[in-house]
C-alpha cells in the first residue's frame, strides 16, 4: 500500500473536521459520534504455555 504524502495526510484530515462540523452543527452533539482507534477493545495477546 502505498503511503500518503503529509499535504494528502492534512487535506483528509481538513475533510474529516469539516464533515463533523456539519454534523454537529445540523443534528446537535448527543447525536453525533466519534469512532477513534483507541475507543476499540484491545485483542488479549495469546497466553503463552508455562516455561516451566
Amino acid at each position: 500500500m502505498p503511503r500518503i504524502t503529509k499535504e494528502d495526510k492534512a487535506r483528509n484530515r481538513q475533510n474529516i473536521v469539516e464533515a463533523a462540523g456539519r454534523m454537529f452543527r445540523s443534528q446537535g452533539v448527543d447525536a453525533v459520534g466519534i469512532a477513534a482507534p483507541w475507543t476499540r477493545p484491545f485483542r488479549k495477546a495469546p497466553i503463552s504455555p508455562d516455561p516451566r
